[in-house]
C-alpha cells in the first residue's frame, strides 16, 4: 500500500545482528518485521594441548597427529583447549580415552547447521631406556663372568681363574621391548682384547656403549696333588680327604711331602 510508511533499522556495528523494519498503515496501524543476520563460521582460531599451539595448526586443517612423552597414560593425558572464531560458535571436546586415541573439538556455527570437527590423535613416544641389566661373559656354554648394571663407558669384569677365551655375550636389557637387532656386540674371543656392547633404545634415537675390560680371577684351588712320607705315597690319599693317620714305626723322625695341584698356590 502506497499510502503505508516504511522504516528500516540499518545495522551500525559488528555486534548487532538483527535489523527491525517498522510497517505503518495509512489508518496507523503498525506491524514489525524481524530480520537476524547469523554467522556460519565453524573455524577455530586456536587449538592447544597443554597450553601450547599445536604446531603447524591452520583452521582449514581438521587432523593433526600429536605425540606424548614416554610413560604418559589416559589418566595424565594432556589438557586439550580450543578458541572458535567466531564468538557466537559452541565449541564441544571430546577427550580421548585410550593411548593411541582421539580428541575431537566439534564447532557449530551460530547458524546451527554449519559444523567442523578438528581431531588430534595422540600417541606416546617410544621407551628412550637404553640401558642394560646385566652382561653375562660365556665360554662354550659356561658363564665365566658377569657385569651387573652396566655403566655406559668403561666397565671391568674379573672373569673366572683359567678362563683363556671367549665366545658369547649374552645381553639382558632393562627394557625387555628392545628389539635383538638393537643391540650390537663386538669381541674377538681374546681375553685382552675386551669386548663392547651398543644398545640403541625402542625409540630408535637414544644408545649406549658399554665397553667391557678383562681381568682373570685369583685360583681358589688349594688342593693337594700328591702327600708323602718318607717318600712314598700316603695310602688311600685322595685330594678331598683332609684327615689321614699312618701308622709309623720308625725311629727317624717322618719327612712328610707335599704338592699342589695348582702351581701358584703355596704350602705354608
Amino acid at each position: 500500500d502506497e499510502s503505508s510508511s516504511v522504516v528500516v533499522d540499518q545495522i551500525t556495528s559488528n555486534e548487532q545482528k538483527n535489523i527491525r523494519i517498522t510497517v505503518t498503515a495509512e489508518s496507523g496501524a503498525v506491524k514489525y518485521y524481524y530480520v537476524s543476520f547469523v554467522s556460519n563460521n565453524a573455524n577455530l582460531s586456536a587449538l592447544k594441548v597443554a597450553g601450547d599451539l599445536i604446531v603447524g595448526f591452520d583452521q582449514s586443517v581438521l587432523d593433526y597427529n600429536y605425540e606424548l612423552p614416554y610413560g604418559t597414560t589416559v589418566s595424565t593425558l594432556p589438557l586439550v583447549t580450543c578458541t572458535s572464531a567466531s564468538v557466537r560458535a559452541k565449541t564441544r571436546l571430546y577427550k580421548a580415552t585410550t593411548i593411541p586415541g582421539t580428541a575431537v573439538v566439534t564447532v557449530t556455527a551460530e547458524d546451527g547447521v554449519t559444523q567442523k570437527s578438528y581431531s588430534i590423535n595422540f600417541d606416546v613416544k617410544k621407551n628412550p631406556d637404553a640401558s642394560v641389566a646385566y652382561i653375562s661373559i660365556k665360554n662354550e656354554g659356561v658363564e665365566v663372568g658377569r657385569v651387573n648394571s652396566p655403566v655406559a663407558g668403561d666397565n671391568a669384569v674379573e672373569l673366572v681363574y683359567g678362563t683363556t677365551q671367549i665366545d658369547e655375550l649374552e645381553v639382558v636389557t632393562t627394557n625387555e621391548n628392545i628389539p635383538s637387532e638393537n643391540i650390537t656386540k663386538q669381541f674377538t674371543g681374546v681375553i685382552l682384547d675386551g669386548a663392547s656392547v651398543r644398545v640403541l633404545a625402542e625409540d630408535g634415537i637414544t644408545e649406549a656403549t658399554y665397553n667391557l675390560s678383562f681381568t682373570i680371577g685369583k685360583s681358589n684351588n688349594a688342593n693337594l696333588k700328591n702327600l708323602t712320607v718318607n717318600g712314598s705315597q700316603i695310602l688311600g690319599f685322595v685330594n678331598n680327604k683332609v684327615d689321614y693317620k699312618v701308622i709309623y714305626t720308625s725311629a727317624e723322625l717322618p719327612v712328610v711331602m707335599a704338592e699342589v695341584e695348582d702351581p701358584t698356590a703355596e704350602i705354608i
